[in-house]
């Protein structure tokens, strides 16, 4: 009979035919890996790494920068906040809308103020002129 390599999220010790689950919470980055070592932890929300898995054993997922966001698991990047957000902590897993008064761009760790004859509504994208 042929042997088979274990899927990704499970291991073979010694290559004993058996695949084996990887702890919850962990998976492998490739097929065919050998020991319960090859189990790396899931990237959570708010941080990513290459294959949506830490760099390696013991290591930790890098977290989003501000002005970025991931909601998922096991992420491999970080998004822009969306126009009319902010976030202005590493790890964010949600940006907050900018408040009346306030606008942001795409990408934005604060929300900005409206010059003086302007206004925004909640989440505004720029400011308007005052009538």
């Amino acid at each position: 009979t042929a042997c088979e390599e274990c899927l990704v999220g499970t291991y073979s010790p010694g290559g004993q035919g058996l695949c084996s689950s990887c702890p919850l919470g962990t998976s492998t980055a490739g097929n065919g890996s050998q020991s319960l070592g090859y189990c790396w932890d899931i990237c959570v929300e708010g941080q990513f790494g290459d294959l949506g898995l830490a760099p390696g054993f013991g290591q930790d997922c890098a977290q989003c920068s501000p002005g970025t966001y991931t909601d998922t698991r096991s992420a491999t990047g970080c998004l822009e906040c969306p126009v009319g957000t902010s976030s202005n902590q590493n790890g964010t897993t949600l940006c907050g809308d900018c408040a009346p008064g306030l606008f942001s761009a795409a990408g934005a760790a604060v929300c900005s103020s409206c010059a003086q004859g302007k206004y925004s509504g909640g989440g505004a994208a720029n400011c308007t002129e005052c009538d």
